[in-house]
């Protein structure tokens, strides 16, 4: 049986692309990035955060990272508020 294309693949949502100055600001900061640890109640949802994460979704991350840990890290800004990584956010406030 021959696999069936899909010539309009289904979007999980409607995001528009980064402008040139929050293009330019994600690219200076990452040239100054830095892994460290910090609390998780130091930390902050962006309340701009355009994308939502179904509680089955998090409920597996969860899981994964109880089971394997941290794999790739919650990304967060100067201010400590989260850039990218709000659905693994969740998963590790519902672990506690």
């Amino acid at each position: 049986m021959a696999a069936r294309k899909n010539p309009k693949a289904k979007r999980s949502g409607k995001t528009a692309p980064l402008t040139a100055e929050e293009s330019a600001r994600v690219s200076a900061l990452m040239q100054n990035a830095k892994m460290e640890t910090i609390g998780i109640d130091t930390i902050r949802p962006n309340p701009n955060n355009i994308r939502r994460h179904p509680p089955q979704q998090v409920t597996v991350l969860a899981e994964n990272i109880r089971i394997f840990g941290f794999t790739n890290p919650v990304l967060v800004v100067e201010d400590n508020e989260i850039l990218a990584g709000h659905a693994r956010y969740a998963a590790a406030r519902s672990l506690g």
